[in-house]
């Protein structure tokens, strides 16, 4: 910690020399907390990631053991009905499905902001500070 209480001997000079290094200082911690905010993000972006890339292989084969199994099903209820109409059902049910998902993944993708708004902020008023002070 930094004692900010001036000598009563203080010159001018001194005084100025020590707010501009007190400033320089506080720019140098605001940078370092943007970067440890901004690795965090990252570090768990990729971790959800991870588990969700793992998530999503096991979810492709079990979607398509049950829809094989549905094919199955539908062409086991309705005889007339040929194989090739029953994967079409389903297929046409997939797609659908899949669609609105990926609609949806995409506007909440869309909606993200990975820059931490309050430091960024922060740091935009102390150079701001710094360059016109008042």
């Amino acid at each position: 910690m930094v004692d900010l209480k001036p000598l009563p001997d203080a010159s001018l000079t001194e005084l100025v020399s020590g707010i501009l290094s007190n400033a320089r200082d506080l720019m140098t911690q605001q940078f370092d907390l943007l970067r440890h905010e901004v690795l965090g993000d990252l570090r768990k972006t990729r971790d959800a990631g991870l588990l969700m890339g793992v998530g999503a292989g096991f979810a492709l084969v079990a979607g398509i053991l049950l829809t094989m199994m549905l094919v199955h099903l539908v062409h086991w209820a309705i005889p007339d009905l040929p194989l090739w109409g029953s994967f079409g059902i389903w297929g046409a049910i997939a797609l659908i499905a899949s669609l609105t998902l990926l609609h949806a993944g995409k506007q909440k993708f869309n909606s993200l902001n990975p820059m931490p708004e309050q430091t960024v902020q922060a740091l935009k008023e102390n150079v701001q500070w710094i360059t016109h002070p008042k």
